[in-house]
């Protein structure tokens, strides 16, 4: 499967503190590659923090990065070029975690849904796109009478469906969905998300999908990338990652999983404070939390390894291995394709 969007070692910093006072730097993301093909789902796990929102936002050109690039069907986005953007946004959609907040009060439904038709198909009639809009309504699964509504009278459920045909109605070929259910009851939890399965079936659109909640993600994606103050620690295939994880940090994401049982004691946190991202350690970013923590650890950042299959981490070693694993440092990144 080629790829459809990718970004390649990218990084960002915000400087902090104004005026004279002395600035310090957040790195919000340290060389991260990922890859996402044409009708694949592709998450990004990770807590609060970790760089997941601030590399959707590069990706969809909203911010500029210190390094690396941004590549749509091979084709690096120049963020100076006002065409270049121009194509990158109509391809390329935002899906919002809030999703009556994304919707304008003011603007009926139908309104909202036609802004992105005027800004990226300048091309289509007033009656062509409302034509367009009654049919995405229906294809989000929402009534062709909720058009003239307004978004505080609809359900949290109806406004996200609502947004996602404001996403899907400029015919992208890839979403960018940032934490989109988090906010929504569980059980319309399921239905948005099955609404995001049927459009990948049913128009072979791309979602990179970023969330904490890790079943939904183990549900709806081919791969998922686990990532850790602004690096992708682990990478693979939703099977061989939660399935076999790798990472220690990876293994403590889905520790934090379980649901508890009578009698069953909690997951022991482990010692230590989290790293700050205005002072990553020099070595592993996991060092001050890691339960197998070795001295190399504290002073070169770990080398990717990959193997065969596609199954990538970043350290030392894996904790169900008492032997070291070294390899050439590769971006966590291209070709690790879940097998369909």
């Amino acid at each position: 499967m080629s790829a459809l969007l990718q970004a390649l070692d990218l990084e960002v910093s915000f400087p902090l503190g104004q005026g004279w006072t002395r600035r310090s730097v957040l790195r919000a993301l340290r060389g991260v590659s990922l890859s996402l093909g044409r009708g694949e789902a592709v998450g990004i796990v990770g807590e609060s923090g970790c760089g997941k929102s601030t590399l959707a936002r590069v990706l969809l050109g909203l911010i500029k990065p210190d390094s690396g690039q941004v590549l749509l069907e091979g084709r690096a986005v120049a963020h100076h070029d006002r065409d270049a953007l121009l194509e990158l946004r109509r391809r390329v959609q935002m899906v919002f975690q809030d999703p009556r907040g994304s919707l304008n009060p003011r603007l009926t439904i139908l309104e909202s849904i036609a802004e992105p038709l005027r800004c990226l198909r300048p091309e289509f009639s007033a009656s062509e796109r409302r034509m367009l809009i009654m049919h995405t309504l229906e294809q989000v699964g929402l009534d062709r009478g909720l058009a003239s509504r307004y978004p505080h009278e609809l359900s949290g459920g109806q406004c996200q469906r609502a947004g996602i045909a404001r996403a899907i109605v400029a015919k992208p070929d890839c979403l960018v969905c940032d934490e989109p259910v988090s906010a929504l009851d569980l059980s319309i939890q399921g239905q948005i998300v099955n609404l995001l399965a049927d459009l990948r079936r049913e128009i072979g659109v791309g979602v990179l999908f970023i969330s904490h909640n890790l079943s939904v993600v183990r549900h709806l994606c081919d791969r998922v990338l686990v990532m850790h103050l602004g690096q992708v620690v682990e990478e693979g295939n939703v099977v061989q990652v939660f399935t076999a994880p790798r990472h220690p940090y990876t293994q403590l994401l889905l520790s934090s999983e379980l649901v508890a049982e009578p009698g069953r004691p909690l997951p022991a946190l482990p010692d230590g404070e989290p790293a700050s991202p205005l002072s990553p350690p020099a070595g592993c970013s996991f060092v001050g939390r890691c339960p197998v923590v070795m001295e190399a650890c504290r002073h070169e950042p770990p080398p990717v390894t990959r193997d065969p299959d596609g199954h990538a981490t970043r350290c030392y070693r894996w904790t169900d291995s008492t032997s070291s694993i070294h390899s050439p440092a590769i971006p966590l990144s291209t070709d690790a394709r879940r097998p369909r």
